[in-house]
């Protein structure tokens, strides 16, 4: 009876073990795909940022359409 709620024990510390491995490695996937997608946020503030300026400083009514 005490070996096997032993061997149990064991089961469930390598089961506990595994899915630890398991979320480490889910977390660290997680968090580079994280920095990732604020990197690519700054850049595409950066873009904006750039293309309001040249929006502003262009003459609005110097534009016309041509039909």
């Amino acid at each position: 009876d005490i070996q096997d709620k032993s061997s149990k024990i064991h089961e469930m510390a390598s089961v506990m073990r595994h899915a630890i491995g398991i979320d480490d490695t889910h977390s660290a996937s997680q968090e580079e795909r994280i920095n990732a997608l604020l990197l690519e946020n700054r850049g595409l503030k950066e873009i904006l940022a750039v293309h309001e300026t040249m929006h502003r400083s262009k003459p609005t009514s110097a534009t016309t359409l041509e039909v």
